[in-house]
């Protein structure tokens, strides 16, 4: 029974009750007594720190029927659950979740009284039980470990509200065969810090046997006790796949303030070698020196806040210049050719601006820059046309209101760079349809609540391979008809990645002609939680992303581009973190046969 006696020494109503039950105990009304009336007053009061309980009280009936009252029963809709009591209380603990009303009658030498009309209605949660398996676990094998990934388990709705009885206290990850085990645990949950996951969900399990194929489960613990195993991975063997460990490169720039680097590639020596542009505190850049070797930092500038930068060639001269956007404004850096960079010219827009592009809109075949300035409250996406004389004219709003993230791209096939444009106060996806002048007109796409969970960052890529740009998101896959308009949504297939996803390149990482995502991996800031992953989504052929493999990166990744900087034809990748450090995350080496 889940409903037991408020009587001191604790068990009395419950053995009462087992008496009855089982016969003992009959209660047969005695000839010529009357039963009783019904109980008043009865209500369940909510128990904060246990919230699978209702206490619940009553009044004893006026009418007692000439008799002294024996017993009380309760009865619990749904599910009929009742019990006895001397009482005029009791606890009554919820089997499963759902809302519960109660009644009582009570009985006398007479025999039992009608019952009293019902409680006011009462949700609970159901008794805590230990969790379920989690789910979505994955392995994947490095040179000399393996990283095993899963999903975080919900522990309830009331975990960290009211309780911690069913929040998860760790996980338990085991290796086959050899079972070593790695314990990862979880922090506190409490009602200011509440989350409904924190934690690291992922393990690096060291000390494996090479040339040896091992499955990996993982169970979930929390105060009732342990969850049944998760289902084993596939087997896998330690060894490269996809990406070497992480290699920092030396940025030059000063980490005493922590930072999240902006960070760009291009050939910037015209030695077909792509090299790396890091802005933060200043702005260097790392001159490819093939493989994976790079010069000392070149520091275009020591000082100064970048928030991002990109790779434009302004004065018709074929080489790649540096444009760099502070919040206060944006800064060109003309290539000498030499390795080094002009003196800053700076353009004026606004006192809060972010989020630098470069994309033809004017369609005068020169590279513009876009951003967006959010200096008076509104956000405004801003152009500044490439005079192509080293030069930019004078900003032009292109769009004011409602923007946070915009990606360019030609969406209707008119040979024009159109606008895909994310809200920042509501999910709401518009296209700038481009006049081929760098004026444009609005398509509503619709609203997407999605959006709001993570970060807007948008890019348009032909991720189906039917020659229309589709778009890309955090959240999902949006297919391009090629006339401006896209599909539904096409969610990415994720295992629950960490507190979720913060930035994300694409790129054809696995050479098979489709497009993949690179993307990092967060942590929980608020809880101190570090993430050092960088998951890899590959395309099913049709445009679709699914979850494939998680990497080690540095803590707390951040930035991420795809570019082939070991001249080896297949994709690395570049990670920056926000203790300002950048680091190569090198293809894994194509073992050939000899001859």
């Amino acid at each position: 029974m889940y409903l037991r006696s408020r009587l001191s020494g604790g068990l009395w109503g419950l053995a009462l009750f087992a008496l009855v039950m089982v016969g003992c105990l009959p209660w047969e009304k005695e000839p010529g007594k009357n039963p009783p009336g019904a109980p008043t007053m009865v209500s369940a009061t909510f128990q904060p720190t246990r919230p699978w309980e209702a206490l619940v009280k009553w009044n004893a009936p006026e009418d007692t029927g000439g008799s002294p009252i024996l017993r009380y029963t309760v009865v619990a809709t749904p599910g009929g659950e009742l019990v006895t009591t001397g009482e005029t209380s009791a606890l009554f603990s919820a089997p499963l979740p759902g809302t519960y009303t109660f009644t009582v009658y009570a009985t006398n030498a007479g025999g039992d009284g009608p019952p009293s009309a019902p409680s006011e209605p009462r949700s609970l949660s159901g008794v805590p039980v230990v969790s379920e398996a989690p789910t979505g676990v994955m392995a994947t094998p490095g040179e000399d470990y393996v990283l095993v990934t899963w999903a975080h388990v919900d522990s309830g709705f009331h975990c960290g509200h009211f309780t911690n009885e069913t929040c998860i206290t760790s996980y338990q990850v085991t290796a086959n065969p050899g079972g070593i085990q790695l314990t990862v645990e979880q922090p506190g949950r409490t009602l200011a810090d509440y989350r409904p996951w924190l934690g690291k969900n992922y393990a690096v399990v060291t000390g494996l046997e090479p040339d040896t194929a091992y499955t990996f489960t993982v169970h979930a613990t929390n105060s009732v006790g342990a969850s049944p195993a998760s289902s084993p991975t596939q087997p896998v063997t330690q060894q490269c796949t996809t990406f070497t460990p992480p290699v920092s490169l030396t940025t030059g720039l000063s980490t005493s303030v922590p930072f999240s680097p902006a960070i760009a590639t291009g050939d910037l020596t015209g030695d077909g070698r792509p090299d790396v542009v890091v802005a933060g505190p200043g702005l260097s850049v790392l001159v490819n020196q093939g493989g994976t070797a790079f010069a000392e930092p070149v520091i275009v500038v020591s000082q100064g806040r970048f928030n991002s930068v990109a790779l434009v060639e302004l004065n018709g001269d074929g080489r790649m210049d540096i444009a760099a956007l502070e919040t206060s404004g944006l800064k060109v850096f003309l290539n000498a050719g030499d390795g080094t960079f002009s003196a800053p010219v700076s353009y004026d827009a606004g006192s809060s601006l972010w989020h630098l592009t470069a994309a033809d809109v004017t369609g005068d075949t020169r590279t513009d820059l876009l951003l967006l300035d959010s200096t008076l409250g509104d956000d405004t996406l801003l152009v500044f046309s490439n005079n192509g004389d080293g030069t930019l004219s004078a900003s032009v709003p292109a769009l004011t209101g409602d923007v946070s993230r915009f990606a360019p791209g030609d969406v209707n096939r008119d040979g024009k760079v159109d606008l895909v444009v994310a809200g920042s106060l509501s999910p709401v996806l518009t296209v700038l349809l481009n006049a081929g002048d760098g004026t444009f007109t609005r398509l509503p796409l619709g609203s997407f609540p999605e959006l709001e969970k993570i970060d807007a960052r948008l890019a348009l890529a032909d991720m189906n391979g039917d020659g229309n740009l589709d778009l890309v998101s955090l959240w999902a896959v949006f297919l391009g008809r090629g006339d401006g308009t896209f599909q539904e949504p096409r969610p990415h297939r994720l295992p629950g990645w960490g507190w979720g996803l913060a930035a994300f390149a694409i790129g054809d990482v696995d050479a098979d002609g489709a497009l993949d995502m690179l993307t990092s991996v967060r942590g929980s800031e608020r809880d101190s939680v570090q993430s050092v992953l960088v998951g890899l989504l590959r395309n099913d052929g049709q445009g679709g992303l699914a979850a494939s493999s998680a990497h080690l990166s540095r803590p707390e990744p951040r930035n991420v581009l795809l570019d082939d900087l070991d001249g080896d034809r297949r994709l690395d990748g570049v990670v920056a973190d926000t203790a300002g450090q950048v680091s190569l995350l090198r293809d894994c080496p194509v073992l050939t046969a000899g001859p």
